[in-house]
C-alpha cells in the first residue's frame, strides 16, 4: 500500500510540472500589458455597509485604493490587494449593523501570477486558485464567487456570502 502511495504521488508531480502556461501573444498582451488600478467593486445583493439607511451593491475602491494587477509580456504579472478588509454584523433594535475593519500593513505584498487571454478572458493562475477576468471597455472585472461575507460580531460565524466583482482600471 505503501508503495502504491508513493507511485501515485509520483505520478502526480510528473503531471502537474508538465503542465505549462502558454505564452501570450504580442497582440494580447498590447491590449492588457501594464498595470490596472482597482478602483471599484460590487456585489450581488446590495447591503448598507455605512449604515445610512440606504442599500447598494456599488462601492467605490475604498479600503482597496491601492490595489492592482499588473501584467508582464512574458506571461507573468502579480497581483496585490492593499487591505484585509473584515465585514461584521450585529443584530440591533431589529435591523442589521454593518461593521468594517481595513487592516493595511507593509508586510502585505503582491502575489506572483501567470496569464493567458483567450479573447475578452484573462484567466489568471496564482498560488492557490485560477480565476478569470474579462475585458470590457477598458476594464477589467474579477468575479469571486462567495468572496464577500460577513461575520457576527459575537459569534463569528458567517451571516451572508455572496459572490463580488471587482473592477480595475488603466491609471
Amino acid at each position: 500500500m505503501k508503495n502504491y502511495y508513493y507511485l501515485l504521488l509520483t505520478l502526480l508531480l510528473v503531471l502537474a510540472s508538465s503542465c505549462s502556461v502558454d505564452k501570450v501573444t504580442d497582440e494580447e498582451f498590447e491590449t492588457i500589458k501594464g498595470s490596472w488600478q482597482l478602483t471599484s467593486w460590487s456585489i450581488d445583493n446590495p447591503v448598507d455597509l455605512n449604515n445610512d439607511g440606504i442599500a447598494t451593491s456599488d462601492f467605490s475602491a475604498g479600503c482597496f485604493t491601492d490595489s492592482n494587477i499588473v501584467f508582464n509580456s512574458d506571461g507573468r504579472g502579480s497581483i496585490f490587494f492593499s487591505s484585509k478588509v473584515e465585514y461584521h454584523t450585529k443584530e440591533e433594535n431589529g435591523g442589521i449593523t454593518y461593521m468594517v475593519t481595513c487592516a493595511t500593513s507593509t508586510e502585505l505584498k503582491p502575489s506572483p501570477i501567470n496569464y493567458t487571454v483567450d479573447n475578452d478572458v484573462i484567466t489568471i493562475y496564482d498560488e492557490d486558485r485560477i480565476s478569470q477576468l474579462v475585458i470590457e471597455n477598458d476594464r477589467l472585472s474579477l468575479t469571486i464567487e462567495g468572496g464577500f461575507f460577513t461575520k457576527d460580531i459575537e459569534t463569528f460565524e458567517i451571516t451572508s456570502k455572496q459572490n463580488v466583482t471587482y473592477y480595475f482600471t488603466r491609471p
